[in-house]
C-alpha cells in the first residue's frame, strides 16, 4: 500500500474504542477504509491466513470492503478514523508508528473538527507522519542490502536472498521494506542502475554491445538488449547512435 498516492473523499469523526482481553469482532465486507490507533494494549487481526498486530508501536489499516476477524490481546484503549478514499483491493496492513502524545493529539483533533475538510486536512498530516516514519525504519533496516545492491549490481549471479541476508531479514521482507521506502521494487532498482551503468558506457561509444552486456551484469546480449529496450524504449545501438548525433 502507497500512502503518498491516497485522495481522500470524506472523513469520519474520530470514535474511542474501548475492548476487554479476549473480546472479539468478525467484519465482513467493510464499509470504508479505517486507521486504528492504539493508545495501550495490543490487538490481532487475522483475514484469511494473514496475520497483523495493531498495537502503540504499529497502526493498522482495514481496508474498505476486507473481512476479518480480531482478538483483543490485551486491554485496550484505541482511536479508530473511518474514511473514503481512491484505493481499492488494498490488503489488510500494519505500519511502523509510536502512538506518542502527537499523534494521539492529532487523532482527536480530527474528531473535533466539524468541517470534512479540516478533517481531511488532518489525516493527511497523520498519513505523512505514518509515512515519513515508515520511510525512516525501513532505510535504517534495509541500508546494508541496499548498500550490497549498490556494489555488487552489476554481477550476474546477484541475487535478492544476499542483499537481505546483509540486512539480516527475510527476503520478503526485505523485498516490503525496500519498495515501502523506495516506492520501487529492488530488482527494478538493480535494473535502474544497469541501465544507468549501460547508458553511460554507450555513450562513450569505447565498448561492443557485448561487453556492455556483460559489464552490467547480463549473461547474454540477447537479455540485455531486450532488458534495454523495455525500460528505456531504444535498442542499444540506437540509443547509442541517437547520442553520437547529438
Amino acid at each position: 500500500m502507497q500512502l503518498d498516492n491516497i485522495v481522500l473523499y470524506h472523513v469520519k469523526p474520530t470514535r474511542f474504542v474501548w475492548h476487554g482481553r479476549g473480546d472479539r469482532v468478525n467484519m465482513h465486507n467493510r464499509e470504508q477504509h479505517g486507521i486504528v490507533i492504539v493508545q495501550s494494549g495490543s490487538y490481532l487481526y487475522t483475514a484469511g491466513e494473514e496475520r497483523v498486530i495493531s498495537d502503540p508501536e504499529h497502526v493498522i489499516f482495514l481496508p474498505k470492503g476486507a473481512s476479518y476477524s480480531s482478538r483483543c490481546l490485551q486491554e485496550d484503549c484505541s482511536l479508530l478514523i473511518n474514511f473514503d478514499c481512491n484505493l481499492q483491493n488494498e490488503p489488510l496492513c500494519n505500519f511502523c508508528l509510536r502512538t506518542d502524545a502527537e499523534i494521539v493529539s492529532l487523532a482527536r483533533r480530527i474528531g473535533n473538527e466539524n468541517s470534512n475538510l479540516r478533517r481531511m486536512s488532518l489525516l493527511y498530516e497523520l498519513l505523512a507522519r505514518i509515512l515519513d516514519s515508515n520511510m525512516k525504519r525501513g532505510s535504517s533496516i534495509i541500508r546494508r542490502g541496499v548498500e550490497y545492491l549498490d556494489t555488487h549490481f552489476d554481477h550476474p549471479e546477484l541475487k535478492m536472498s544476499d542483499a537481505a541476508r546483509q540486512a539480516a531479514v527475510s527476503e520478503v521482507y526485505f523485498r516490503k521494506c525496500f519498495t515501502e521506502t523506495y516506492g520501487i521494487s529492488p530488482l527494478r532498482y538493480v535494473q535502474q542502475l544497469r541501465m544507468k551503468k549501460a547508458q553511460q558506457m554507450l555513450c562513450e561509444g569505447r565498448h561492443t554491445v557485448e561487453q556492455i552486456a556483460l559489464e552490467c551484469g547480463y549473461k547474454s546480449v540477447y537479455s540485455f538488449s531486450n532488458a534495454f529496450h523495455r525500460l528505456t524504449g531504444f535498442s542499444p545501438t540506437g540509443y547509442a547512435r541517437a547520442n553520437k548525433e547529438i
